[in-house]
């Protein structure tokens, strides 16, 4: 279990599923208040532990044959995101999305709400002048100006994707693993942060149903630039943080 815990630390996802797996296969069970569940508390922040703990129950479940694909680290990803969008007022919207983009850093506050679009436009600004990202840079800032959100939220999530690929090694992933990858398959290979990053911004750039597309209307310039900024500055903090401190690709 212990090297389970220290899998999910270093951002290997992949191995610590399969670590989990073999020890619920020999009948392994986690019981809260334990002295061990004592232990992964001390060792894991409270949203990581319930990710974690997520994990174990969705191998949990398969093992017992309970579901063929069990998707409860799934939901706990995403319930929160869609939550923005079945918010019934601004006020509220502004409260869910302070809580996602929260628990990506302590300094994404509502200050950061109200300068979403600033806080956007400098992001990019800062990959134009990059030779490897002055295209995409580029063509983010036109989808800005014409307030087509969607599509600047389909070019960031492209270009971190392609990021991913060349960090996916870091994570104990390979390349093909991000490429041949549906989104819904990909994020629970993600650490949490990372994978809520991605998310985030995927969920602004392809609304699936009625609901979600009248909700991304409903976003004002500085919400939605905020969450697509919040996203892409945490992807690379996390990036950088799993990488110990060294620069992305050019």
């Amino acid at each position: 279990m212990l090297c389970a815990v220290t899998e999910y630390k270093l951002g290997f996802m992949k191995k610590c599923v399969s670590s989990l797996g073999q020890i619920v296969r020999i009948g392994f069970e986690w019981e809260d208040e334990d002295p061990l569940d004592h232990v992964i508390r001390q060792i894991l922040p409270i949203p990581e532990y319930h990710d974690f703990e997520h994990i174990y129950i969705d191998i949990l479940e398969q093992e017992q044959g309970e579901r063929s694909t069990a998707q409860n680290r799934w939901f706990y990803i995403t319930a929160p995101i869609y939550e923005i969008f079945r918010a019934g007022s601004e006020q509220q919207r502004n409260r869910r999305i302070l809580k996602v983009i929260h628990g990506l850093s302590p300094s994404f506050n509502r200050d950061f709400i109200e300068s979403g679009r600033q806080k956007l436009e400098h992001i990019i600004k800062d990959f134009s002048k990059s030779g490897a990202d002055a295209r995409f840079g580029a063509s983010a800032l036109q989808a800005m100006e014409n307030s087509d959100w969607q599509s600047c939220a389909r070019l960031i999530l492209a270009v971190i994707l392609e990021h991913l690929k060349q960090f996916a090694e870091m994570l104990g992933l390979s390349p093909k693993n991000i490429e041949a990858s549906q989104l819904q398959t990909l994020a629970p290979l993600l650490p949490l942060r990372i994978a809520t990053a991605v998310m985030l911004i995927y969920f602004q750039s392809d609304p699936r149903n009625k609901i979600q597309t009248e909700a991304l209307l409903k976003l004002n310039e500085n919400q939605i630039s905020a969450i697509l900024a919040a996203g892409f500055i945490a992807f690379y903090q996390e990036i950088d943080r799993y990488a110990g401190g060294k620069e992305r690709p050019a």
